[in-house]
């Protein structure tokens, strides 16, 4: 991978076997499917805990013991560490040589886990203090303590995996959540039908698989990094400057991933506190795990293919290219992710009664996680639009801008938290996010503005009809929908066909009245989506001959 030094042959790295056949796209491949069946497990497995705890208080306490780990994961693991890791690494070896880049693993690993050792008993002190302090359930505090070893192996592992794809080897870190979700549902599955179980019993027994999901997936790491001989014994090194290199890079990328995940733990601490009779935190968990998907396929498929073409017209300074093509991408993102905003608010209770209206999972359940639901539902235009101006943002080179609206939104998010919870319970919780993000990208948009020059900002404005046509195809699409499934049979009294038919109906209809209507309204946004798919389909093509 990284050339051998000039100056001598002992310098010259090893010259390590690519994975997957050497090809970067066999990577990539490699990587979707994996992450596609961890996508499928994961749906199943929440499918399983909705029929098992439904919308319960034992529900929560999971999902809150659960969000503690996975904070810690996202900050320290799979989100700005390694995403300061890998260059810097990759950076070190391509400018050095393999001993030193091995060097700068061992340090960053032996800072590493004096960190999460230190959270760790961190956690476990206050799961004590609180439990003599304060009137906690004591299944929040026992699952909390449970899973909160899931800090090291998870951060450790992701660091792993950072040291495999700067190598070239992406299955490893790609099958690790196949293998916890697999050990999950597993274990889920098998005490759930024991006869006797209860319920605390269960998910005491799930968070223990949990743990052992992720051991497993630490493994899967360690095998392949021992046969290629890159794992290093973790080491204290405070004067290496290629560790100092990632920890100076790492706290304004920490910064902003923080206040991000400060907004989840916030909106689920507030659910458990102040809507006494539970289930909240488990409706908002639901609802937002359907709310992410049109988010991933859409807006943030559309600002991840953008970013490219932003960030090189930005560097050549071609202000009216960058302006064109931020103008287009703004449309094209308004167009897809409207009509999935609305379709979903308009079909949110039959699609909760298909996906989750079993075991413990009752009417009042789906009617509370549907709503919402609903409440989300708006917040797919404005996720959507926050992933391609924040990223616009950074292909003009402005990080902090980006953490500077993420935070002033969290304060706004919490500010609507207080206000909604009470009149509203979950849904106003719900609606809180949602208008924080409208916050958020209004932010993000007013900085947008102040950043580009006058002749980009001219080459991206668009008249308002670009934006108000799809916007009001939406809101027609989503009555249409809303009305048609109010002639349909009444889902909630239908089998799992009837249910199907109140979600499937509605849907294909709706995409056929947005496609006909957007082809000819907004034909601009329309040619821009399908030319991009075919686009896809073509490269697809030529990579399989």
């Amino acid at each position: 991978m990284s050339p051998e030094a000039p100056s001598s042959s002992h310098h010259a790295p090893a010259v390590i076997p690519d994975d997957d056949g050497g090809s970067a796209m066999a990577g990539a491949r490699t990587n979707f499917i994996w992450t596609l069946a961890s996508r499928i497990l994961g749906f199943v497995r929440d499918l399983l805990m909705a029929e098992a705890f439904g919308l319960s208080r034992v529900a929560d306490a999971f999902y809150i013991a659960w969000t503690i780990p996975n904070l810690f994961r996202r900050l320290f693991g799979e989100g700005a560490l390694s995403a300061v890791f890998v260059p810097t690494y990759v950076q070190t070896r391509e400018e050095h040589d393999d001993d030193r880049a091995g060097r700068l693993f061992a340090g960053v690993l032996g800072e590493l886990l004096v960190v999460l050792v230190v959270i760790l008993l961190l956690i476990e002190a206050g799961v004590v203090i609180a439990g003599r302090v304060a009137d906690l359930a004591p299944v929040l505090l026992s699952l909390t303590a449970v899973l909160a070893p899931y800090v090291i192996v998870a951060c450790s592992s992701a660091l792993l995996g950072g040291l495999l794809h700067a190598h070239r080897s992406f299955a490893p870190s790609a099958a690790a959540p196949v293998v916890l979700n697999a050990v999950w549902i597993a274990a889920l599955a098998i005490v759930s039908r024991t006869a006797g179980a209860t319920a605390e019993t269960t998910i005491h027994v799930v968070a223990a698989a949990i743990l052992g999901g992720g051991v497993l997936g630490f493994v899967l790491h360690l095998v392949p990094l021992a046969r290629r001989g890159l794992m290093r014994r973790p080491r204290l090194t405070p004067r290496n400057p290629d560790v100092g290199r990632v920890r100076s890079l790492l706290v304004p990328t920490l910064f902003g991933l923080a206040v991000t995940q400060v907004n989840l733990v916030a909106d689920r601490g507030i659910a458990w506190a102040f809507v006494p009779d539970g289930g909240a935190v488990a409706a908002l968990y639901y609802a937002f795990r359907l709310t992410h998907l049109p988010v991933a396929l859409s807006g943030l498929a559309i600002a991840v293919a953008a970013l490219p073409e932003l960030a090189t017209r930005a560097a050549r300074g071609e202000d009216e290219r960058l302006g064109a093509s931020l103008g287009g991408a703004i449309r094209a993102t308004v167009f897809v992710s409207a009509p999935a905003a609305a379709g979903l608010t308009a079909i949110a209770g039959p699609l909760v009664l298909l996906l989750f209206a079993r075991g413990a999972f009752d009417a009042d359940a789906a009617g509370r996680t549907a709503g919402a639901l609903a409440a989300y539902a708006p917040s797919v235009v404005f996720l959507s639009l926050t992933a391609l101006l924040s990223r616009a943002l950074y292909a003009l080179g402005d990080v902090r801008t980006v953490a500077r609206a993420a935070a002033i939104a969290v304060v706004f998010n919490v500010i609507f938290d207080l206000l909604l919870v009470f009149p509203l319970r979950e849904t106003g919780l719900a609606l809180a996010t949602t208008l924080a993000q409208v916050v958020n990208v209004a932010l993000l948009a007013w900085a947008l503005q102040g950043k580009l020059r006058p002749a980009a900002r001219e080459a991206a404005r668009s008249p308002v009809t670009a934006y108000l046509f799809p916007l009001l195809l939406s809101a027609a699409m989503g009555a249409g929908c809303w009305a048609l499934g109010l002639l349909l049979p009444d889902p909630l009294g239908a089998g799992l066909g009837g249910r199907a038919i109140a979600v499937i109906v509605p849907i294909a209809a709706g995409v056929a009245f947005y496609a006909a209507a957007g082809a000819l309204l907004c034909p601009e946004p329309w040619q821009a989506v399908i030319g991009a798919a075919r686009r896809r389909a073509k490269k697809r093509r030529r990579e399989s001959v």
